[in-house]
């Protein structure tokens, strides 16, 4: 069975400070709580979380959004405006992009198939 055929979570990590330019993580994930469990205690090899450690810069779960495939944390991330979906940086709206989202790339993920 492929792993990546799966669906799963797509979650969004906020930084609570900048990393450079970075303050969010996007990553995808079929048991996301253990996953950011993982990344909050510094056992992972994603290198931007292993900055964040190095300097001392904490992570919050910020939204995790249920995907019926992996290819939605790519499509997330090529949106490249994860503070739209962070409830920390868009409190009033995110839910709403967050559904918004969803609808438009479901829609083209079901008419590809």
């Amino acid at each position: 069975m492929n792993k990546k055929r799966l669906g799963g979570y797509v979650y969004v990590l906020h930084f609570t400070d900048k990393l450079s330019h970075a303050q969010h993580y996007i990553g995808f994930s079929q048991a996301p709580l253990t996953r950011i469990a993982r990344h909050k205690a510094g056992y992972t090899t994603t290198r931007i979380i292993q900055a964040c450690h190095d300097n001392g810069i904490g992570l919050v779960k910020a939204n995790i959004i249920p995907v019926p495939h992996r290819i939605f944390e790519r499509r997330l991330k090529a949106y490249r405006k994860a503070s739209t979906f962070c409830k920390y940086c868009s409190p009033k709206t995110y839910k709403k992009s967050t559904q918004a989202f969803l609808l438009r790339e479901v829609k083209k993920y079901e008419e590809r198939r």
